[in-house]
């Protein structure tokens, strides 16, 4: 009886469910590799309806994508139970950059604990994120592989550029974290930018010379 009524309040509460993500390429063509290793290449379309959900361009979990010098695009994070359809987040593929979309989760019910969890892995090169403000928090956690991950932790604007020597995120509004692989953290807080080299124990944080 216990068993039960504790299942049935992490299903209530607890238990996350998947969102939809959708692949928008805004220039050229941007090269995707499948889960099962199938690849494709999805361009640019001047006659996508925008009333159409992802343009049948819907990007499963385990998915990489692959920029090159000519193409640029975008993840959009819908959560669909919404009214409306809400979009939680948007992260820009600029050009020669890739990344590793894991997973992108949101509350089961409007009652839920759970809060808007989006993984990206193995980010090389250079991206931006909106991260709207919602309710229910949302987090983008975007990982370079042995060196760390920023932690987009608040609604906002985000830069993040991601190489095999080093991490930096810069905060134009909002509130991030850039953490180690050591998992040790530092905040990046509006208008900061947070470095994290190869080798090096701590990020280093300091005001963005550009705001």
């Amino acid at each position: 009886c216990i068993a039960v009524t504790f299942g049935t309040y992490w299903f209530l509460f607890d238990s996350p469910a998947s969102m939809t993500t959708c692949l928008t390429v805004s220039r050229g063509s941007i090269h995707v590799v499948y889960s099962d290793r199938s690849t494709d290449s999805i361009s640019s379309n001047p006659d996508d309806n925008p009333d159409a959900a992802c343009n049948n361009n819907a990007i499963l979990p385990n998915t990489t994508l692959q920029t090159d010098s000519s193409s640029q695009g975008y993840l959009t994070f819908v959560d669909t139970s919404a009214s409306g359809e809400q979009i939680i987040a948007n992260v820009y593929l600029r050009a020669n950059s890739s990344l590793t979309f894991s997973e992108a989760l949101r509350p089961r019910f409007r009652w839920s604990h759970q809060n808007y969890t989006i993984i990206l892995d193995n980010a090389t090169g250079r991206f931006s994120a909106s991260v709207l403000d919602n309710p229910n928090q949302a987090t983008v956690l975007i990982k370079r592989p042995a060196l760390g991950s920023a932690q987009l932790s608040t609604g906002g604007t985000y830069n993040i550029e991601a190489f095999e020597e080093s991490m930096t995120l810069v905060t134009q509004s909002g509130m991030g974290l850039l953490i180690t692989a050591e998992q040790r953290a530092a905040m990046v807080g509006p208008a900061a930018q947070g470095v994290l080299k190869a080798g090096a124990s701590d990020v280093d944080v300091q005001a963005y010379p550009y705001a």
